[in-house]
This record gives structure tokens, sequence and C-alpha cells, in this order.
């Protein structure tokens, strides 16, 4: 509804006018007293100058108090709605209305400073909580833009998500429908996208919880087929050990008879080397929880690459030193795997070229060959599935798991435009 004229005069204007009626009166009595009096007009002005400069004087002096009053409450409320708790306006009057709103003005303060610290604590709070989720958690405000995330996020933006800050929801790959639900644009990404909305104020934000479901189920695969490794292997081995020693025993005691010898020596061998394969078998469910330390990278690849007889290699990395918290002892055991898996690549001598490239939140160590490449790559992280002659498919699987319990990933590709194969492992730092 409009104001009307009457009301809708300001304070300042309202001050102007009492104090041009207050002089009006002020010369209308000088007036008045003049004419009733027998001073000559001398002595009249000598009377009326100094009463009407005085008033002028005092109704400036009103005017200026008033309007100087509220600006000093008008600036301590800016501060408040600035989010500055220092001020307090009016201290210098003990008594009267100022002082009392002195005092409501502090209460006031006092209050507000105690919401808007409970607000940043539960902020900080709620911020630690999200860092130390290891899924990807994202924090989107009002307007749809990124404005938090945690560490983890990086799997999902591909990069560190400050550098990914206040890009909308569809340059992340999300989209926000309608209705206020969130999925992933990528339909090839596995990931499953849980949100909600909070609201502080008249401010809305966006958490978005994203979930690796291909790490999810690869992780119940893994486990599935390490508890029937343990089953089936606890069961054979139950049945081979009596069948060799029987197998032994009685090839021991028929040397005599050549073909029967002969016959029972195969299966005790065939019946030792299952106990072999077996055993091996077994541990890839049997791996140690990692004793992390602190590994020199370079050091121990050196090391790896001088375990190895005749192995010609390049080994490229940064001048600085790069050191990460893992288990030696495994981590020389996957890379160990890998350079002789290299070097079988080709039937003739070849130079493998060792990289390490440091990275923001980890490293990358590769391992490139010139052999004859690999025609199916998606299974070469399956159990017992190898492409050498000789092999038993237990090497990469048994690599694969050991870098998973440092919380790092390892892949293998076909090298583009070249021959040859790059096994790569990323480990955090």
């Amino acid at each position: 509804m409009a104001l009307s004229s009457k009301t809708a005069i300001s304070f300042e204007a309202k001050v102007n006018k009492l104090c041009g009626i207050l002089l009006l009166i002020l010369v209308i009595m000088t007036c008045v007293f003049l004419a009733h009096s027998q001073w000559t007009l001398a002595q009249s002005m000598s009377l009326a100058v100094p009463l009407i400069v005085i008033g002028f004087w005092v109704c400036a002096l009103l005017r200026s108090f008033a309007v100087d009053t509220l600006n000093t409450f008008y600036n301590s409320l800016e501060h408040i709605n600035k989010g500055a708790f220092n001020t307090t306006p009016y201290q210098k009057y003990q008594r009267g209305v100022l002082r009392s709103i002195s005092l409501e003005y502090q209460s006031m303060q006092e209050k507000l400073q105690e919401l808007s610290f409970g607000e940043q604590k539960d902020a900080y709070v709620m911020y630690q909580l999200i860092e130390q989720l290891d899924t990807p958690v994202l924090l989107f405000d009002h307007l749809g833009l990124l404005i938090k995330a945690n560490k983890t996020s990086s799997s999902f933006l591909g990069k560190d998500w400050r550098l990914a800050k206040g890009l909308t929801f569809q340059e992340v790959g999300l989209e926000l429908e309608n209705n206020g639900q969130i999925y992933c644009l990528n339909d090839s990404e596995n990931w499953s996208v849980k949100s909600c909305i909070s609201t502080s104020g008249s401010n809305k934000f966006y958490l978005v919880v994203l979930q690796d479901i291909e790490q999810e189920l690869r992780e119940k695969e893994q486990s599935s087929w390490q508890q029937l490794i343990k089953v089936v292997g606890h069961e054979v081995r139950n049945s081979l050990t009596p069948i060799y020693s029987l197998s032994s025993a009685l090839a021991e005691s028929n040397k005599q008879d050549h073909s029967t010898y002969q016959a029972l020596q195969v299966i005790a061998n065939r019946s030792k080397s299952l106990q072999e394969f077996v055993n091996n078998t077994t541990k890839l469910s049997d791996i140690a929880k990692p004793v992390k330390d602190k590994v020199e990278i370079s050091a121990l690849l050196t090391d790896c690459c001088n375990v190895i007889p005749d192995l010609d290699y390049q080994l490229n990395t940064f001048d600085n030193l790069v050191s990460l918290p893992a288990d030696r002892v495994q981590l020389e055991q996957v890379f160990i795997n890998l350079l002789k898996n290299a070097v079988e690549s080709s039937p003739e001598p070849q130079t493998i070229h060792v990289s390490i490239t440091p990275e923001r939140d980890g490293v990358t160590v590769s391992i490139k060959d010139n052999g004859t490449g690999i025609y199916e790559t998606n299974n070469l992280f399956t159990p017992f599935y190898t492409t050498k002659p000789e092999g038993s498919g237990i090497g990469l699987p048994l690599s694969k798991k050991i870098i998973e319990s440092h919380n790092g990933r390892i892949w293998v590709n076909n090298n583009e435009g070249e021959k040859g194969v790059t096994a790569s492992v990323w480990l955090p730092a």
C-alpha cells in the first residue's frame, strides 16, 4: 500500500519543521513584545537580533544532536549486519532512554554473536566430517555453484575440487531436476548419487554424496572368490597331503617294479605341484595388512630392477626424492612382478622404461616395454587368467590387491601408436 505524503515525510524533515515552528513562535513573541514596549528602534533591534540568532543556534544544535544520535544507532546496526560485534552506541550515558537502548543493544549483540559462533562451529564440524569421508561429497549453494568438496571428490571431478570451485551442476557432470533430485549425467560412470537440501535462513544448499558402485561390486566379488579360494584350498590340501604321502611311500617300496614306481612318482610329483599351486592361490586371500613406513620410491625401484638378472632398464625420475607411506616388502613384490612381466613380454632383449611422476596427491610409477602387447586387457586382473604359456594368473591379481590395500590404483594399457604395454601404479601421498 502506498504511503501518504504525510506519513512519507522523513525524520530530518520533521525535525526541520519543528525547528522552523519554534523559530516562528520566537519571532512572533519578540515582535508582540516589542510592539507593546516603549523602546526605540535601536533598543528593539539590540534585543530582537540576539534572540533570533540564539534561537537559530539552539535549533541547529537540537537538530544536529537528534540526527547524530540516530546516525550512531544506524552505524551500529550496519556493523551487526556485516557480522561485526564490537560496537556499542551511547556508552557515555549512564541513565535515561539512550542508556536503555545501549544496554539492549549490547544484549542483542551478545546473542547474535553466540548464534553466529554456533553456526560457524556447526559449519566447521560439518566440513571436517565431509573431509574424513572416503566417498566424494560435494556442496552447492542456492545458485547451484560448487562451494565445497572433500579430497576424495577428485576421483569424480577428475581434478582437485578447488580447481572446480564455482562450477555449476552440469559443468561437474550432474543434473538438478525441478523436483530437487540430482543424478549423474554420464551414464557410463557407475556412480550412485544421494542428495539432500539444507536451508540456512533464506539460503538453500545442496549436499551431494556419490558412491562408486563399480568399486563396491568389485569388493563384493573379491570377497566372494576369496572365501571360495579359502574353502577349496582347504579341502584340496586335505586331500592332496595324504595322496602325496602315500604315493611317495609306495613309490619307495616299489622301486624294483619300474612301471609301478614311475606311475607312483608321477602321482607324487603332481600332488606336490598341485599343493604348491593351491598354496600360491591362497596367497590372494591371505595378504597381510600393510605395515607402512616412509619409502623412497626411486631407491625402491632401483633395488627391484637390480634384483632381476640382466635387466636393461632406464629409470626416469625427478630431482626431488619422493617418499610415500607404504609397506616396502609388499611394494617390492608388486614392482618385481611387473618388471618380470615386462621382460617376458618379448622374446628379444629390450630396454624397460621406468618412470616416476609426482602428482598433487600422490605419485604414479609407469613400467613400459616394447613387447608384443596384449590382445585382451579386460581380464588381466581376473584370477587364473594368463597370457603366458607357463603363467599361473596369480601375479597381477595379487599385485592389484596389494596396491588397493595401500588405497592406490593399478592399470595396464597397450601403448598408443607403438608396440608394447605400460603398467601403471598410482599411490597416495
